[in-house]
């Protein structure tokens, strides 16, 4: 069963939470929130009282936490495991930004259109041929950050 946000919208509406009344896979009661144009592929789990931002994606067979909150504009690869964090969205071009666990429990950054495992992240961001030295070197920072997380959590980079 697909539910659309024709269907969420005919839901009621508590404390500012659209409230399941209880529908194949979703338990009665279940408070979700879904921004405009989300998309969650098939077989994923999202846990209660999650947050999913507008035109955020998630991968088929994705299980996300309960209470997560996910970015606008983020995009978490098929089968990952969990979210580290929510990294915000840039600030020029708004692109969500996310670390995440994928399948292989090895930490993954998303960026706008991009999902990198780190080293891939960093030969990206840190080529010499990069347009925007600035914004390059802010996702190195962030890069180190991500890693950095990633070792807290004991999740391989």
């Amino acid at each position: 069963m697909t539910i659309t946000s024709a269907d969420v919208a005919l839901w009621p509406v508590v404390d500012g939470w659209s409230v399941s009344p209880g529908v194949p896979g979703i338990p009665a009661g279940t408070h979700i929130i879904m921004g405009a144009w989300s998309e969650i592929g098939a077989g994923s789990k999202i846990g209660a009282w999650s947050e999913i931002g507008a035109r955020s994606k998630i991968g088929a067979g994705s299980e996300i936490g309960a209470r997560s909150e996910i970015g606008a504009g983020s995009e978490i690869g098929a089968g990952s495991i969990g979210i580290i964090a929510d990294l915000g969205r840039e600030q020029k071009r708004k692109y969500g930004r996310c670390l995440y666990i994928g399948h292989d429990n090895i930490g993954r950054l998303q960026a706008g259109c991009h999902n990198f495992l780190l080293a891939e992240a960093r030969a990206h961001w840190g080529a010499a041929d990069y347009p925007d030295r600035k914004r390059g070197d802010e996702y190195l920072a962030l890069c180190d950050y991500a890693e950095s997380l990633c070792k807290i959590h004991g999740v391989r980079v």
